[in-house]
């Protein structure tokens, strides 16, 4: 809905806002210590984690790829999204394989300290991809020149008027 409704620079822009924020509170819930901040409390900060963390991955995912889709020359498409693929494919197999080798770095243990200190590699890891979406801007796309401007998909399939005439 952010897409349809401000420019896809703007969207990106809410989106890492919404990212660092996210990383901000979980940072914050699992490493401040005080007397007021109970374990009830520090639940609801990573469940605050979570929806900042959801506003962001839903609010990136569509803006990024229509910038994606008008940065691509008409016919180089296909060879874009399938090198997107497989860095998806490879970045999402990543995560895991870092945290296992923390669980055996630690020894596989799996209490509080250990759990926090992966968990905050984690976020931190997830900082440069969050911090890359205030760099895009709307006007280094290919605007008509791009695939997702094809003459083709502009005209409509039925042309109403054609119908009127036949009538």
């Amino acid at each position: 809905v952010a897409a349809d409704t401000f420019s896809r620079e703007f969207s990106l822009k809410l989106a890492g806002f919404f990212g660092l924020l996210a990383c901000g509170v979980a940072i914050f819930a699992l490493n401040y210590h005080s007397s007021w901040l109970t374990e009830q409390y520090r639940y609801y900060f990573i469940l605050t984690f979570l929806c900042f963390w959801g506003a962001y991955q839903g609010i990136w995912t569509t803006s990024l790829e229509t910038i994606f889709a008008d940065s691509i020359a008409t016919g180089k498409r296909s060879e874009f999204s399938t090198q997107k693929f497989i860095l998806l494919q490879v970045s999402s197999v990543t995560g895991p394989v870092i945290g296992i080798l923390l669980f055996l770095y630690k020894g596989n243990n799996w209490k509080y300290d250990v759990l926090k200190e992966i968990f905050v590699i984690g976020i931190l890891l997830s900082l440069p991809s969050i911090f890359t979406l205030f760099l895009f801007k709307d006007k280094y796309t290919l605007g008509k020149v791009s695939e997702s401007h094809s003459p083709r998909l502009s005209s409509p399939l039925i042309n109403v008027e054609d119908l009127e005439d036949e009538q």
